[in-house]
């Protein structure tokens, strides 16, 4: 069962990002689109709460960022907030889907390392299905 909470911050129209959950594999399904403004992240950040609370304890986070401005990336450090909250509440495990230029963007020129970014939902989906 797929539950949607997106379509609360929008730019000039635009969702900025789209928040489900999926009850049956305790997942919670981000996807940010276009640039997400500092005025738009505490929306986020709530939004993101609340989904995290309808999902029980071990959960998995797929964060889909393909189509996010690069200042999105730019600003990795502002949803430090949400991971301590995923962290408190017993997220099991977390993938990001980048484009390879954003990868190398994340990786290199800001020293982020993390084996658990790929990219396409597919790989992403199969890597947290295939958790022990």
């Amino acid at each position: 069962m797929l539950l949607s909470l997106n379509g609360i911050a929008r730019n000039e129209g635009i969702y900025l990002y789209d928040i489900s959950i999926d009850k049956r594999k305790n997942r919670l399904l981000i996807k940010i689109i276009g640039e997400l403004k500092k005025e738009n992240l505490k929306n986020y950040n709530t939004d993101v709460k609340i989904a995290i609370d309808k999902l029980k304890e071990h959960f998995t986070v797929l964060a889909d960022l393909k189509d996010a401005d690069i200042s999105v990336l730019e600003d990795y450090h502002s949803f430090k907030q949400i991971r301590e909250y995923g962290q408190i509440k017993g997220i099991k495990a977390s993938v990001v889907v980048l484009d390879k230029l954003k990868t190398d963007f994340l990786q290199n020129k800001m020293s982020v390392k993390n084996r658990n970014i790929v990219n396409s939902n597919k790989q992403a989906e199969d890597f947290l299905d295939n958790l022990k």
